[in-house]
């Protein structure tokens, strides 16, 4: 599909050199440590591919992925018709929003 929009340049090989130059550059996504974090992505993000799939929960660090949902799906009101897992994707990141902002809870996992 790249190769279509961009053109011939932009094939398997070209992506895959700058996926692994991304990596370098900015860190696996495998070793990522922050703390007090929800990482969502969509099933269907292209970008999902760099992200973590990485669940630490003993540091709030939550990696969620939702079936069939585009990129930044979980950032829009609910709509009529939407992926299924949407819902729950949302939930997870306001519980964990809720847990942020918990008094007792503030600087714990910093």
């Amino acid at each position: 599909m790249c190769g279509d929009i961009f053109g011939p340049s932009i094939d398997t090989p070209y992506i895959t050199q700058k996926v692994e130059e991304s990596a370098y550059h900015f860190g696996n996504p495998w070793n990522y440590t922050a703390t007090n974090v929800v990482l969502p992505n969509g099933g269907y993000d292209p970008w999902s591919a760099l992200g973590s799939k990485v669940k630490r929960m003993e540091i709030h660090q939550i990696a969620v992925t939702t079936p069939r949902a585009a990129h930044c799906s979980d950032m829009y009101p609910t709509r009529k018709g939407e992926p299924p897992g949407l819902e729950s994707t949302r939930t997870i990141i306001q519980l964990e929003v809720d847990y942020y902002f918990t008094p007792n809870t503030i600087n714990n996992n910093t």
